[in-house]
């Protein structure tokens, strides 16, 4: 499930108006029932700030991101793709591969 980010929380890592990016389906649905973020709307494929897949996806220094059950902090820009060196994990899940 895709969904979107209705507030800013660094120790989240949301960005109100982004894609929330590689969490399950748990995690999102519990963002959903606390109002931190609704559903991504698939007729709206660009909604304000969020993931515009047509575009190279990269984040400042100092970003927390949800991806793959594990929270990570980028260490620098980071690139268009995913670059393990380029990232920090703070908590790794359970469901991390």
């Amino acid at each position: 499930m895709r969904i979107i980010a209705l507030i800013d929380n660094d120790s989240l890592g949301l960005i109100a108006e982004t894609e929330v990016l590689g969490v399950n389906l748990d995690i999102s649905e519990a963002l959903i029932q606390l109002g931190y973020a609704k559903k991504y709307d698939d007729t709206k494929p660009i909604v304000g700030n969020s993931v515009n897949v047509y575009e190279p996806l990269s984040y400042p220094i100092g970003r927390q991101v949800f991806y793959n059950d594990s929270i990570y902090r980028s260490n620098c820009v980071t690139s268009a793709t995913w670059v393990l060196s380029e990232w920090n994990c703070l908590v790794h899940g359970t469901n991390a591969i």
